[in-house]
């Protein structure tokens, strides 16, 4: 009997680890490799339909791409404008004609003040220009309205027709506190 250890020694002495011998060897054939199946071959009538797909599908992604970044930049730029004419509106719906408090006790805006804070407060807040204030009224005895103008512009949305537009917003502010102590 000999001496092996392990599989290898039992494979190569044909015996089995506990001393017996094998009854039946079988010969160590190689499993036969696996054959993957051919790619079919595209008849003559199939070829070049995916440069087609291609060409009618990269537009389409273009002008998505577009949607999405004009979309945000005309959202932001709207969105700063919006801030603009309400922040106007709020800080000129602060100024209280203080002759007429004084006399009557109810309090109301002063019209010239107000329109001046809305205009110049909408000015500086316009972002150097990109929000045009175009009126500042006061609409009630203590209620401003500012309107004001901007530019969406369009990057990618020009070369498919869609050329930049001016929209209008609009903010109300209204004084519902007034002074709250007596002026000296």
């Amino acid at each position: 009997m000999s001496m092996s250890n392990g599989p290898a020694g039992c494979a190569a002495t044909g015996t089995h680890p506990d001393g017996h011998r094998r009854t039946s060897e079988l010969p160590a054939v190689a499993p036969a490799p696996r054959s993957r199946p051919a790619a079919p071959r595209l008849s003559r009538e199939c070829r070049g339909q995916v440069l087609f797909q291609l060409a009618l599908i990269t537009p389409l992604l273009l002008a998505l791409l577009g949607l999405v970044a004009d979309g945000g930049l005309a959202y932001a730029r709207y969105r700063r404008a919006q801030n603009a004419v309400d922040l106007a509106a709020q800080a000129a719906a602060q100024e209280i004609d203080t002759a007429h408090f004084v006399q009557t006790n109810q309090v109301r805006l002063s019209s010239s003040r107000a329109a001046a804070t809305g205009w110049w407060v909408g000015w500086a807040n316009g972002q150097g220009g990109a929000v045009r204030i175009t009126s500042v009224e006061v609409i009630a005895p203590r209620t401003v309205r500012v309107v004001g103008q901007t530019e969406l512009p369009t990057l990618f949305m020009q070369a498919l027709g869609f050329p930049a537009r001016i929209i209008t917003v609009i903010g109300k502010a209204h004084n519902t506190y007034g002074i709250r102590s007596e002026l000296p």
